[in-house]
């Protein structure tokens, strides 16, 4: 009998345990904390400063037996920050190989041969959810939104996952300008300038409308500049340098894109400006008179007009369109200095948003 009111008297004694260790309102108790381990995180219950964000790019590389091998290339940064408390379950439990940098997924959880995979973790200090954790799979585009005179635009960017990201992020203390080459665009629409290099129209090709109505692509710099954005730099068109090409003097660095088409204003704008980087080749290439009247830019000199043989419209001697605007695999990347700034050396459209040293270059210099 004795026995039984012993049993009896721990039953009750643990079931008040924990049911003040349940009912507690200290939210971090070990009871709670236990439990969390085995539910799903709702992120709607933690503060935002209490989670952090992470995600990688991962490629298929083989199938087995349901499984997908993946590249995890940076995962080390994720499961190797001090912040995360529970980083060598989430590596066992990916069967993350460190030394080949790969993980095993299943292949129902991948968007395609290219994917991203997402770590979400919740800081130790946080009253809900410490230490908790979850992945998932996305797909590999990232939307990033700009705004263009008031009205917002989406456009897509593929982003090689977040991190490496966040350190590259533009501070306020760089003082630092993005020129869109809005006229360069332009020049490249249909009936314009190409269409009169082609011999298709005569040369009232060589007068074209613009507007606010931009559209971005590989010849405006469009990679490079929404990664900019997404970075958080500040930016102005041409059309408002033409306008007022003092608006310069006011940054410490001007950053350049594939501002091909510019007019003797902007050009002595940029290149008396001390500290220019100049991200993309074929810059400064040919002189364009802009009527703000009409809202129209002609060409003037430069690109074999209106004699094949000038190149340059301006006789620029730093000018390096050969051969650097035809390597866009930028392999052999690097920034020359010249007298009001740096040169890149290669077209980086295609690479610049995986290749994030050239960023990392580019704002130390």
């Amino acid at each position: 009998m004795k026995k039984k009111q012993e049993k009896l008297f721990i039953v009750v004694a643990m079931g008040l345990v924990i049911a003040v260790l349940y009912y507690n309102p200290v939210e971090n108790n070990y009871l709670n904390l236990l439990l969390a381990g085995f539910s799903e995180v709702d992120w709607d219950e933690v503060k935002p400063r209490n989670i952090v964000e992470n995600s990688i790019p991962i490629t298929l590389i083989e199938k087995m037996n349901g499984k997908c091998k993946v590249t995890a290339y940076k995962f080390d940064y994720i499961i190797d920050h001090e912040y995360f408390i529970r980083q060598n379950e989430l590596a066992s439990q990916l069967n993350y190989d460190r030394e080949n940098e790969t993980l095993m997924l299943s292949c129902d959880l991948l968007e395609g041969e290219k994917s991203r995979l997402n770590v979400w973790y919740v800081l130790e200090e946080s009253p809900k959810h410490a230490t908790r954790y979850e992945y998932f799979i996305t797909p590999w585009e990232q939307t990033v939104e700009i705004r263009f005179n008031g009205d917002k635009k989406t456009y897509k960017l593929t982003l090689f996952g977040t991190v490496g990201y966040n350190e590259l992020r533009y501070a306020t203390e760089e003082n630092a300008i993005v020129v869109y080459p809005a006229f360069t665009e332009f020049a490249y629409k249909d009936n314009g300038f190409y269409s009169y290099y082609r011999n298709e129209c005569d040369e009232n090709c060589l007068t074209v409308k613009i507007s606010d109505d931009f559209t971005l692509g590989y010849t405006s710099s469009k990679n490079g500049f929404l990664l900019l954005q997404f970075l958080g730099y500040p930016y102005v068109t041409d059309i408002e340098i033409a306008k007022n090409p003092d608006v310069l003097k006011s940054y410490d660095k001007v950053i350049l894109l594939h501002s091909e088409y510019v007019t003797r204003a902007m050009f002595e704008a940029i290149t008396n400006h001390p500290h220019v980087i100049y991200l993309y080749p074929n810059a400064l290439y040919a002189e364009v008179e802009f009527s703000e009247e009409n809202d129209t830019i002609t060409l003037i000199r430069g690109h074999g007009y209106p004699d094949q043989s000038i190149s340059n419209g301006f006789d620029w001697k730093y000018d390096n369109t050969h051969p650097y605007e035809f390597d866009t695999d930028c392999e052999d990347w690097k920034f020359s200095e010249i007298d009001n700034g740096y040169m890149l050396n290669c077209y980086p459209e295609h690479i610049i948003a995986e290749k994030l040293d050239i960023v990392r270059v580019m704002k130390e210099l």
